[in-house]
């Protein structure tokens, strides 16, 4: 999102966070799609609104 490059070693160690939540999720029984797609566009929102307010221009 900000254009940030990371180290590869970064992405390798989010594998196994990643997968975690996928499998605790999946098995979740109250799980809700359209709850878990609301939840990370706020997240983005707040990315995108934490960007728009530190940028100099």
């Amino acid at each position: 999102m900000t254009f940030k490059r990371e180290a590869w070693v970064t992405y390798c160690a989010l594998v196994p966070v990643v997968t975690g939540v996928m499998i605790a999720s999946g098995g979740e029984p109250s799980f809700h799609l359209y709850g878990f797609i609301m939840c990370i566009s706020r997240a983005f929102k707040s990315v995108l609104q934490g960007i728009l307010l530190s940028s100099e221009g």
